[in-house]
């Protein structure tokens, strides 16, 4: 998602009351509502291709994936956001403050965006390391292949992959999966730096 307008301080109640009443989302962080506006093409894109890739793997096992529609609580009563994606194995256990708020991820995709980049890489790659229940976190690039895996290992350490091949496998370490790195990036444009052409991925 592209960020809009930030402005705060406001407290919890009026976040979930602001959030509720408007079209589109809004995030918290510490006091601070952070607007989002819709994506871009690639972004939509992608996250629908990497969704759609998960849905389809995670069949027939107590996983499931869940769209940008579902809030996560980073931080109980300081920290809500909207992951582009998100993954749930067994019980969804939920806030003491809404119903509508998950807060056991297993794993979350971020598409990223200019707007955004600084909150996906910073207060939320900060976050999830600190969050119990996530065992991988995903950040994608939406103008050119390049995805990072960043993944819990059984000593409880926090490592990183990357992938920046079209004809690599994604491996997602929490769900056991190998993704190709085309169908992430199926239909998308690139518009290269060194020319005016464009190049079309196709899975």
């Amino acid at each position: 998602m592209n960020a809009g307008e930030k402005f705060g301080p406001v407290s919890l109640e009026d976040y979930f009351a602001y959030d509720d009443s408007i079209e589109g989302k809004a995030e918290y962080y510490d006091g601070q509502i952070v607007d989002m506006a819709g994506g871009s093409e690639n972004h939509s894109l992608i996250t629908m291709n990497f969704g759609g890739i998960l849905f389809a793997a995670l069949k027939g096992r107590p996983c499931r994936v869940y769209d940008s529609n579902f809030k996560l609580e980073l931080s109980p009563g300081a920290k809500y956001i909207y992951p582009d994606l998100l993954v749930i194995c067994g019980t969804t256990e939920k806030s003491k403050f809404r119903e509508d708020i998950c807060t056991n991820p297993t794993l979350t995709v971020e598409v990223l965006s200019d707007s955004t980049r600084s909150l996906d890489q910073g207060i939320k790659h900060f976050r999830y390391r600190m969050m119990p229940s996530l065992r991988e976190f995903v950040t994608v690039e939406q103008h050119r292949p390049l995805v990072f895996v960043n993944y819990r290992n059984e000593a409880g350490q926090w490592l990183s992959d990357a992938y920046a091949d079209i004809n690599d496998q994604v491996k997602l370490h929490s769900l056991d999966l190998s993704l190709p790195m085309a169908e992430i990036y199926a239909n998308v444009i690139f518009q290269p730096l060194e020319d005016d052409g464009a190049l079309t991925i196709e899975a």
